[in-house]
């Protein structure tokens, strides 16, 4: 997944610097079904999955989310003004914040970068959006 969201801000920066207005749809299309395709591998393969916790594994859950908010994760592509690491992206998540979603994305061993997350001094992570999912987390 995360070689999908670089791929879109590679094609962003490409935009922007050729002054265009938005990325070639054919091109965005294809790299949301990469992305959709990725996120409902992790949800089949984590459905089900053992964890001593209550209540679906962190894996599914945060799958779900990606699912249902994937409009949110992909801004960055449709209003070019929004940066890739901005937290302009984050506003508004529904359901869980966007600083809980990156820290439970943290806590699932998630590589948090790209579109979104930066590190505070403190070491809190403040996402926009979660980038990627580890192979642990999704078995991909």
């Amino acid at each position: 997944m995360i070689t999908v969201l670089r791929e879109a801000h590679q094609a962003v920066e490409e935009a922007r610097s050729r002054g265009q207005p938005a990325l070639d749809a054919g091109l965005l299309k294809g790299l949301r079904e990469r992305y959709d395709t990725a996120v409902a591998f992790g949800i089949i393969h984590n459905r089900l999955r053992d964890w001593d916790g209550d209540g679906n594994h962190p894996g599914y859950t945060l799958g779900c989310w990606l699912r249902e908010h994937a409009d949110q994760v992909w801004l960055f592509t449709t209003a070019l003004q929004v940066e890739w690491t901005s937290n302009d992206a984050a506003v508004p998540l529904g359901g869980l914040g966007g600083e809980h979603v990156g820290r439970l994305g943290h806590q699932l061993g998630l590589e948090v970068a790209g579109p979104v997350a930066e590190r505070a001094d403190d070491g809190d992570i403040q996402p926009a959006v979660i980038s990627s999912l580890s192979p642990a987390v999704f078995n991909v």
